[in-house]
């Protein structure tokens, strides 16, 4: 049997050259220059909600 949970989503970190909208001044950054404002990298998709929530910063989608 497997250790490893079917359902189980792992961590998958943005790019550093994917491109977010800072909500409140609509500046567009990258995920590198949001993680330099932030001070450290996430570990878990938690960590990176609160991230983006904090800077009030959505996902530009420019890949389908």
């Amino acid at each position: 049997m497997s250790d490893a949970a079917p359902n189980r989503h792992d961590f998958v970190e943005p790019r550093p050259t994917d491109k977010f909208l800072l909500q409140t001044t609509g500046e567009v950054v990258t995920y590198q220059r949001l993680l330099e404002m932030y001070g450290e990298a996430p570990q878990t998709e938690g960590e990176l909600e609160a991230i983006l929530e904090e800077y009030a910063a959505a996902a530009i989608v420019t890949e389908l």
